[in-house]
């Protein structure tokens, strides 16, 4: 059983009384079991992007947004890869300074189409 994304409810929403909002709850996943594609090997991100990604957790001891990755499942319906598809720069950050878990935020390969699309 693969969890695809955790919702917390926030109901301190001090905008609109008896609301409630729904904010992702992220999972750490080991930097090792993360697979980069090779189109992402082939063309790595501006240093700039790297630098500032690693100046941001520096200054606030963690990254301004989690990773994206698609789990990829076996004939079985158990996890192979956790496939990266966005936050490359945090994630060569995350390397650089050698930390060994990073936030994630799984989704579904149709849920990758429908956010390329928008």
């Amino acid at each position: 059983m693969i969890l695809i994304k955790k919702y917390m409810i926030n109901t301190k929403d001090h905008s609109k009384k008896n609301s409630l909002t729904i904010t992702p709850d992220y999972d750490t996943v080991l930097i090792g079991d993360i697979y980069i594609p090779t189109s992402f090997m082939q063309r790595p991100p501006r240093k700039c992007k790297v630098r500032r990604a690693i100046d941001f957790y520096k200054k606030h001891g963690y990254f301004d947004k989690p990773v994206t990755i698609i789990p990829e499942t076996n004939e079985k319906g158990l996890p192979n890869k956790l496939v990266l598809v966005d936050g490359y720069a945090r994630y060569k950050a995350a390397v650089y300074l050698h930390i060994k878990e990073i936030k994630a935020e799984y989704i579904t390969y149709e849920e990758y189409e429908r956010r390329i699309k928008q």
